[in-house]
Protein backbone atom coordinates (compact mmCIF):
# COMPACT_ATOMS: atom_id res chain seq x y z
CA UNK A 1 0.00 0.00 0.00
CA UNK A 2 1.25 3.46 -0.86
CA UNK A 3 2.11 5.77 2.04
CA UNK A 4 -0.15 8.53 0.72
CA UNK A 5 -3.18 6.23 0.72
CA UNK A 6 -2.42 4.94 4.19
CA UNK A 7 -2.14 8.48 5.58
CA UNK A 8 -5.41 9.41 3.85
CA UNK A 9 -7.17 6.54 5.62
CA UNK A 10 -6.12 8.03 8.97
CA UNK A 11 -7.15 11.54 7.97
CA UNK A 12 -3.60 12.90 7.69
CA UNK A 13 -2.60 15.50 5.12
CA UNK A 14 0.66 14.52 3.45
CA UNK A 15 3.15 16.88 1.84
CA UNK A 16 5.56 14.48 0.15
CA UNK A 17 7.63 15.76 -2.74
CA UNK A 18 6.90 13.87 -5.94
CA UNK A 19 9.70 11.89 -7.51
CA UNK A 20 10.16 13.04 -11.13
CA UNK A 21 11.38 9.56 -12.13
CA UNK A 22 7.91 8.14 -11.40
CA UNK A 23 6.23 9.77 -14.39
CA UNK A 24 5.12 13.25 -15.29
CA UNK A 25 4.60 15.40 -12.22
CA UNK A 26 2.07 17.64 -14.01
CA UNK A 27 -0.21 14.64 -14.59
CA UNK A 28 -0.39 13.73 -10.89
CA UNK A 29 -3.10 15.11 -8.63
CA UNK A 30 -1.34 14.89 -5.26
CA UNK A 31 -1.02 18.10 -3.28
CA UNK A 32 2.46 19.48 -2.64
CA UNK A 33 3.28 22.83 -1.03
CA UNK A 34 6.96 23.78 -1.56
CA UNK A 35 6.92 26.48 1.13
CA UNK A 36 5.54 24.09 3.76
CA UNK A 37 8.11 21.49 2.66
CA UNK A 38 10.92 24.01 3.21
CA UNK A 39 9.70 24.76 6.75
CA UNK A 40 9.56 21.03 7.49
CA UNK A 41 13.15 20.63 6.31
CA UNK A 42 14.31 23.43 8.65
CA UNK A 43 12.59 21.74 11.60
CA UNK A 44 14.12 18.34 10.78
CA UNK A 45 17.57 19.90 10.45
CA UNK A 46 17.13 21.58 13.86
CA UNK A 47 16.17 18.25 15.46
CA UNK A 48 19.30 16.70 13.91
CA UNK A 49 21.47 19.41 15.44
CA UNK A 50 19.83 18.89 18.85
CA UNK A 51 20.52 15.15 18.60
CA UNK A 52 24.21 15.84 18.00
CA UNK A 53 24.31 18.05 21.11
CA UNK A 54 22.54 15.34 23.09
CA UNK A 55 25.29 12.89 22.12
CA UNK A 56 27.89 15.42 23.25
CA UNK A 57 26.16 15.89 26.64
CA UNK A 58 25.97 12.14 27.21
CA UNK A 59 29.66 11.79 26.39
CA UNK A 60 30.54 14.67 28.74
CA UNK A 61 28.42 13.18 31.52
CA UNK A 62 30.20 9.82 31.24
CA UNK A 63 33.65 11.42 31.39
CA UNK A 64 32.65 13.66 34.32
CA UNK A 65 31.70 10.62 36.42
CA UNK A 66 35.00 8.89 35.85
Amino acid sequence: MELRNLCEQYGLEVNIKLNPRNGKIEARKEYFDPEFYQHRFVIERTFGELDSFKALVIRYDKTARN
